[in-house]
């Protein structure tokens, strides 16, 4: 689960069936542990690496 899987760029899945491609990526503490805030299409939210998905692959963390 290394944040250098995440790349600026990469096309993603999230949402499910949301389409974007990943314009930023910070790690940070939370009260459940570390959460990934992934920015994807200028839209900026707390995505779980399982949560997110690159397009053509496995989920993360699978």
């Amino acid at each position: 689960m290394a944040v250098t899987r995440i790349y600026k760029g990469m096309p993603v899945v999230f949402d499910h069936d949301e389409f974007g491609w990943v314009q930023g990526v910070a790690m940070r503490p939370s009260p459940n542990g570390e959460e990934w805030l992934v920015r994807v299409r200028g839209d900026e939210r707390w995505i779980y690496p399982s949560e997110l998905y690159e397009v053509g692959k496995q989920p993360f963390g699978h």
